[in-house]
């Protein structure tokens, strides 16, 4: 797809989002967010947030409303009306689950930019900094970590919002520390590193800070 303008990604990514969330329920949104990411970084939008205060305060409060809508419904027991762009009344796969979470995805985007532009944001990204150098890692070891905690935790199923919000936090503060505690002594995460050995076709060094480093 890198023959594709920012537009035209936009809307290819549209369509993947649409027809992805029909397909396969969970995973089915996947490639149309990994073309949002890349049309939006056509688009210029990551470099543009750093002067667009104001649009990024905007979006959060759009995108938490949205988001907050969601949970109240799902709180609630209230079935939202169906939307589907494959099938009749009552065929195909709701849209709205796979909206609510991106929805609620951008909200913590914003949010957290926000965040990093005020007295907090220095101890704010001196945390969340050694989880960003490992986010593969750190992504591959929490969905272990919630298949695994999850039963255990009586969780079986997105009902159990209370729970799911307790074992989410309770693995961010674990991948905060041993983030921190891993890249003292290794330049690279875990699946960092075998990525690199994959992508650099040699064995790459994992031994000791990366040059730069403050962690």
């Amino acid at each position: 797809m890198s023959y594709l303008g920012g537009r035209a990604a936009l809307v290819v990514a549209v369509l993947l989002l649409l027809v992805g969330a029909q397909v396969v329920v969970g995973y089915g949104p996947i490639p149309g967010l990994l073309a949002l990411g890349y049309a939006l970084a056509k688009l210029d939008v990551p470099a543009a947030l750093d002067r667009r205060t104001g649009r990024v305060a905007v979006a959060f409060v759009v995108f938490t409303a949205l988001a907050a809508g969601w949970v109240a419904l799902t709180l609630r027991g209230i079935e939202p009306p169906f939307v589907s762009v494959v099938g009749g009344p009552g065929g195909g796969v709701s849209l709205l689950p796979p909206l609510a979470g991106i929805a609620t995805g951008l909200a913590y985007c914003c949010g957290l930019l926000l965040a990093l532009r005020t007295p907090v944001g220095p101890a704010l990204s001196a945390v969340l900094s050694p989880m960003g150098r490992m986010a593969l890692t750190n992504y591959l070891s929490a969905t272990v970590l919630f298949l695994l905690a999850g039963p255990l935790l009586g969780i079986d199923g997105t009902d159990d919002l209370p729970r799911i919000v307790g074992l989410t936090v309770g693995i961010l503060v674990v991948q905060a520390v041993w983030s921190r505690l891993w890249l003292r002594s290794f330049r690279y995460g875990p699946a960092e590193w075998v990525w690199r050995c994959l992508t650099w076709w040699r064995r790459a060094p994992i031994r000791g800070r990366a040059v730069g480093s403050s962690t």
